[in-house]
């Protein structure tokens, strides 16, 4: 059996990154809009591109942008894409902002746009999940996975590296062009061709959809396209759009009158047709232009996606043991309103509705119990369980506005991966050597028994990954030095392995 080996924790470090891109396309817009179009992706020897998901996987230093990790993924025929995006200081002002634009509603944002730059780091053949050139699917991604439906195929999920996870929900009663995710109240919304919006809820509360069925909910009147061919929920609303308008309809629920309602249309200009959208990088809206060799992707920006707190509760924990502390970070969550911020985190490690933590602390750490038989020993029947963390973040607005995000912790019974922590963050001057410490990393075994135990480990291999490009062969040592010779920041990673390259397959008590 392979030995196992933790995640990379990464880390800043002041010192830039440097990236490669694929071609980009800047596009301007006309005073006028309501909003406009920031930038276009047109992916080399890709046609017909559509349903449009997006991600933002590590959000960078507050108010520092070009170290963040986002990414948008779209369909072509059975292929999905997995495509990285960044922006770099166009203007050489020494400051990197997405939202900087001629146009900006906001005078400290006015300028010229930052260029963006795009990589495709994976694809997969999602055959038999797809309709193919039909396009009747949509993305929907977070920190837990992608997912692609609802119709013909319902709803299916992959993690971020395209290994598929399963079914989620069967499709709705009729042909739709769109999907979204309401993550606060856990309900999926598809839209139809005919404009008729869906929605899926788990009714019973048993934590699956497949036992569940799409309801119609509302219809929207025709904004001028063809058909409907775009939906997104962001900021507690749902947004609209069809094919072939410049249009993007606001809708919210009321739940005392329990009916949606067009709070307002915003216009833009972009000659080419809706088909898919998604949300997330740069806090725009991203959507697929269509068919033909001319297909591409476009960057929709302005105040309508601003004013709201977003909250990142962090990837989920793949396997714990209990008694020992988890590290919780919240510090990815962040405030689209360049004038607000978020002043409480609220944590619900147990997914019981009790908020356990209540602070100004994005970091936190909390520990789940290990239950224990007569003789003392663990039961792990009772031991082993998945608990539904909640992060909810609140903003200093008035009224406050508040998100919530989830993640899965997995309690499990050995063997159990060793957690590196790089230490950090650092400061360093260039030309002269930081040194770096690992030796806070353990293994879990080595404080759950003693030594000699058969189970009992330590870690046995350190890897640093110092200069950012994804191979852990810069240093072994638990403690290295390096240096860097330019200014700006750096992100570092270390890779631990624990000591026995297998385990044993039974429990321990």
């Amino acid at each position: 059996m392979v030995s196992r080996i933790s995640k990379v924790a990464l880390m800043c470090l002041v010192v830039g990154l440097i990236f490669s891109s694929f071609a980009t396309q800047q596009v301007f817009a006309a005073t006028s809009d309501d909003y406009f179009i920031y930038w276009r992706f047109d992916p080399p020897g890709v046609d017909d591109i559509c349903a449009v998901g997006g991600y933002v996987e590590y959000t960078g230093l507050p108010d520092v942008y070009g170290d963040e990790r986002q990414y948008v993924y779209f369909l072509s025929g059975n292929t999905g894409y997995k495509v990285h995006v960044w922006v770099t200081d166009g203007d050489g002002n020494g400051i990197i902002d997405p939202r900087q634009h001629p146009d900006h509603y906001l005078p400290g944002y006015v300028g010229p746009i930052e260029p963006r730059h795009f990589e495709i780091v994976s694809s997969a053949d999602l055959t038999g999940y797809t309709s193919g050139s039909a396009a009747s699917e949509e993305f929907y991604i977070d920190s837990s996975g992608v997912y692609l439906g609802a119709y013909p195929n319902g709803i299916h999920k992959w993690d971020h590296s395209w290994n598929y996870l399963g079914k989620v929900a069967n499709p709705p009663p009729a042909d739709t062009e769109s999907m979204a995710y309401n993550p606060a109240d856990n309900v999926w919304y598809a839209g139809g061709r005919n404009r008729t919006i869906y929605e899926l809820s788990d009714t019973n509360n048993d934590g699956s959809f497949l036992d569940e069925s799409w309801s119609a909910i509302f219809s929207y009147p025709s904004y001028s396209g063809d058909h409907h061919d775009g939906l997104e929920y962001a900021a507690g609303y749902l947004w609209i759009s069809d094919m072939t308008s410049d249009v993007i309809g606001k809708w919210k629920y009321d739940p005392v009158s329990d009916s949606w309602s067009e709070v307002k249309r915003y216009t833009y200009t972009e000659p080419a047709d809706v088909e898919g959208m998604g949300f997330g990088p740069n806090d725009h809206f991203w959507a697929g232009s269509g068919w033909g060799a001319d297909s591409y992707i476009y960057e929709l920006g302005d105040q309508i996606t601003q004013g709201y707190p977003v909250a990142k509760a962090g990837p989920d924990v793949p396997s714990n043991a209990p008694t020992i502390p988890i590290t919780f970070d919240g510090s990815g969550s962040h405030h689209t309103d360049p004038s607000k911020r978020i002043v409480l985190y609220e944590w619900d490690f147990e997914g019981d509705g009790i908020w356990d933590y209540t602070g100004t602390n994005p970091i936190v750490k909390h520990t789940y119990p290990a239950h224990y038989k007569p003789d003392g020993s663990i039961d792990w029947d009772n031991t082993v369980k998945d608990y539904p963390a909640t992060l909810r973040v609140t903003d200093n607005g008035d009224p406050a506005l508040q998100d919530t995000d989830t993640c899965i912790v997995h309690i499990t019974a050995p063997p159990w991966k060793p957690v590196a922590d790089p230490g950090g963050p650092y400061e360093g001057v260039t030309g002269v050597s930081v040194q770096l410490d690992g030796s806070k990393s353990y293994d879990p075994e080595s404080k759950m028994v003693a030594p000699g135990h058969p189970w009992y480990e330590t870690i046995a291999k350190y890897e640093w990954d110092l200069d950012y490009d994804g191979e852990f062969d810069d240093s072994t040592k638990v403690k290295p030095s390096w240096t860097w010779t330019n200014e700006g920041i750096y992100i570092i990673g270390l890779r631990v392995t624990d000591s026995q390259p297998s385990g044993p397959g039974g429990t321990v008590g």
